[in-house]
Order: C-alpha cells, then structure tokens, then sequence
C-alpha cells in the first residue's frame, strides 16, 4: 500500500550527481533530452547546491559538467544549511521513506547501493 502511494509519479524528479553528469557529458549524452525518451515521460532534472560545489572543487575537468549542473532545478538540501558531501548530502535527501518521491541518477556505487535499499526510491 505505501508502495503505491508514496512512488514517484509524472513529472519525475530526478536528483543526479556529479559524476551522472560528467559521464553524460563525456559519452555527449544531453540528459534534458535523453532521459525523458528512457522513461516515457516528463522528467526535470535536479541537483542540490552541495553536488555543483563538489564539481566545481574538482577542478577544471568537471567544469562542463559544473555549467550543465546549474542549468538544472535546484533541489533545497534536506540536511538543511551548509555545503556537506555530496554523497552525504544526497543520502539526506532520499531518507528513509523518500518523501520527496526522488528518481536517482548516479555514478556512485555507494549511493546506488543506498537507495536500493529505501523500499520507494527507483
């Protein structure tokens, strides 16, 4: 029952990291069109003011990556004020029960992992 009430529903959020971003941009992979043919559905984009400054800390690499990040819509970081991991930061915002029914894009094996685990996080 909680299954079907809380899972995320059109438009899908989906809240990426940095890493999902430099790879789409390597792989010339544009994501505002891409993923919405994946899904069949309208999706915005999302990151959160930690996952653009851990782009821009990593240097002029993942500087295309830390432009095409700004462009998407800004997610409000649920660990409240303050620039944290991103890794952290992005475990915040899917919580025990992703409350803010979130899909999820990311490189990163660690929060992958994580968020198989929270029974309405896709």
């Amino acid at each position: 029952y909680s299954r079907l009430n809380s899972a995320p529903r059109p438009p899908y959020r989906l809240a990426v990291d940095g890493e999902f971003v430099q790879q789409a941009l390597r792989f010339k992979v544009h994501i505002k069109e891409q993923i919405p043919k994946l899904f069949q559905a309208t999706v915005v984009p999302c990151v959160t003011k930690c996952t653009v400054s851990a782009l821009r800390r990593k240097g002029s690499k993942y500087s295309g990556a830390a432009i095409i990040a700004k462009r998407f819509e800004r997610i409000e970081c649920a660990h409240g004020k303050g620039v944290k991991k991103e890794l952290e930061c992005l475990k915040s915002l899917v919580g025990e029960g992703n409350g803010r029914r979130l899909c999820f894009g990311a490189q990163a094996v660690e929060l992958r992992n994580f968020v198989r685990k929270v029974p309405a996080a896709p």
